[in-house]
C-alpha cells in the first residue's frame, strides 16, 4: 500500500565525511538547509539499495570530502534516499547564485515524523496544554459542597 503522506522538498548543502555499502550511503556534514524541514547534522542519505550485493543502474555513489547539494527524497519512515536520477550534484561556484534568502544552517534537533509533517510532540503537547486549561475551568465552575 503506497503512502499518501505528503512530504515537504528538501535541499540541503552538505560534505560526505564517511560512506558504506560500496560508497552508495553517506554521511553528511550539513552546512545549510536550503528547502525543508530542519534535518540532523550529520545525516544519512542512501544512494541505493542496503544490501551492498544488489547494484541497480541508478544508485548514486558519493564521494568523502566532496560537497554537494542534496536534493534527496524521503520515505514514509523519513529516511533519505537519492538516485542517479536526481538533480543532486557536486556543489559549483554557479549554485551561489540559486541560493535562497531563507538558507539556514541546521537548528536544534531534527524535525520528528516524516520531513515536512507536523512533528507529533507538539501535537501532543497542545493537546496536553488545552486538556490542563480545561480541566482547570470544569474545576473551578463545579458547586460548591
Amino acid at each position: 500500500m503506497e503512502s499518501s503522506l505528503k512530504v515537504a522538498p528538501i535541499a540541503f548543502v552538505g560534505t560526505v565525511k564517511a560512506t558504506r555499502n560500496n560508497g552508495r550511503i553517506a554521511t553528511f556534514d550539513v552546512e545549510e538547509i536550503w528547502k525543508g524541514p530542519n534535518v540532523a547534522d550529520p545525516i544519512e542519505v542512501s544512494g541505493g539499495p542496503g544490501d551492498p550485493n544488489a547494484i541497480t543502474s541508478v544508485d548514486r555513489t558519493w564521494e568523502i570530502g566532496t560537497r554537494y547539494l542534496v536534493l534527496p527524497t524521503a520515505d514514509a519512515a523519513g529516511e533519505l534516499t537519492d538516485s542517479a536520477c536526481s538533480s543532486t550534484s557536486v556543489y559549483k561556484p554557479e549554485f551561489d547564485a540559486l541560493r535562497p534568502a531563507s538558507a539556514h544552517p541546521p537548528q536544534g534537533p531534527p524535525t520528528s515524523g516524516v520531513p515536512g509533517a507536523t512533528p507529533i510532540a507538539a501535537i501532543f503537547l497542545v493537546i496536553l496544554v488545552l486538556g490542563s486549561i480545561g480541566g482547570f475551568f470544569l474545576y473551578r465552575a463545579r458547586p460548591p459542597v
